[in-house]
């Protein structure tokens, strides 16, 4: 009995000593039993180089042909010789091209100093006119634009300066483009049009239509000469009523969006006695409506005028703050204004005048 339990236990001990990762020696009489990794734990212990050599050749040897690793290390070998072909072929035709390109613009520059001299100091002197051009070092870009503009050889010339020479082209002269911009600022002043109607989109793409090349005047540039204009206007309204012997004033003020406007209009007449209205003054009126600022308001303007001794009549509404400032300008006599007056009785007398209701208060039970 005890016989056959040591004979079990030796087999069992062989079996497990064969499969054991400690019994190398006795694994290595095993196929495919060897892997690379071990085999280097092996050449490490030797010292013999041959026979590690050996060894990882014999190991190698045993790994199948139909190792995945096999396959994928082929293909990726082929794809990187592709890609170094690839990359050869886009080297060389980039090489040729900048060789081409090299050739022509050096072909092209000779084509250009055929017609230069050159002088001294990056100075050339034109062998069509013998005009002396200035360029700077290794630099034919003015001697391009003088065969260009002066000579008519557009084909020597770069592309930016030919797009550069059709768009100086297509600009107005100086003295075109003042009357231009006159005429907008004229239709601004007549029609009460905003300062920058004329830069608008749609105003933009009619003017480009009409006159190519012409840009209406911003709003920065109408205001600044409006400012202008209206100097003008004062000195030569200043010179015409040195003229007149008598004038009579019409001064009202009206409210829109919150802003207070107050407007002063002269009338005279000519030789002719024809009734000729003009504007004297138009201003915000800022502050209070009270008499003592419209009358210095209307005061200063007569001054400016240099009319203040002119005055026969002034006509004004019934309010009470305009009455009370108008009565005290001397000389000249207030009177009222009739349409004014008649709108008021036939307003009344109807029953037109619509008064405005009390908002009481309504509470709300809860």
């Amino acid at each position: 009995m005890s016989s056959k339990n040591s004979k079990k236990n030796r087999d069992s001990d062989s079996t497990l000593s064969s499969h054991s990762p400690y019994n190398l020696r006795r694994n290595t009489s095993q196929a495919g039993g060897i892997t690379k990794r071990k085999v280097s734990k092996k050449v490490d212990r030797d010292g013999n180089g041959r026979a590690s050599s050996h060894q990882s050749n014999s190991s190698i040897s045993r790994v199948p042909a139909t190792h995945p690793l096999s396959s994928s290390s082929e293909d990726e070998s082929t794809n990187t010789s592709d890609t170094d072909e690839m990359d050869h072929s886009n080297d060389e035709q980039e090489a040729e091209k900048a060789r081409h390109e090299t050739q022509k613009q050096k072909k092209k520059q000779s084509t250009v100093r055929e017609h230069f001299e050159y002088l001294d100091d990056n100075t050339y002197m034109c062998q069509l006119c013998f005009k002396p051009i200035k360029t700077a070092y290794n630099n034919d870009c003015n001697l391009r634009s003088h065969l260009g503009r002066a000579h008519n050889m557009f084909e020597v010339m770069y592309e930016s300066q030919k797009r550069q020479r059709v768009s100086k082209s297509s600009k107005i002269r100086p003295e075109k483009k003042r009357e231009y911009h006159q005429a907008a600022l004229n239709c601004i002043v007549t029609d009460g049009r905003p300062f920058g109607e004329f830069r608008r989109a749609g105003m933009a793409k009619f003017l480009d239509v009409v006159c190519p090349g012409y840009l209406g005047p911003s709003r920065k540039t109408i205001g600044r000469r409006l400012g202008i204009a209206y100097h003008q206007y004062r000195e030569e309204l200043r010179n015409k009523l040195v003229r007149v012997d008598w004038i009579a004033l019409t001064v009202d003020i009206w409210t829109k969006n919150k802003i207070s406007y107050i407007c002063i209009t002269g009338h005279a007449f000519n030789k002719g006695y024809e009734a000729i209205p003009i504007v004297l003054g138009f201003r915000r009126f800022s502050g209070p409506h009270k008499s003592k600022n419209i009358k210095e308001y209307i005061l200063y303007e007569l001054k400016q005028l240099k009319i203040e001794e002119k005055i026969c009549a002034i006509v004004s509404d019934n309010g009470r703050d305009i009455k009370k400032a108008v009565e005290e300008i001397k000389p000249g006599q207030r009177i009222s204004c009739v349409a004014h007056t008649l709108n008021l009785v036939v307003k009344n007398g109807l029953g037109l005048w619509n008064n405005k209701e009390k908002r009481s208060k309504i509470y709300f039970e809860i």
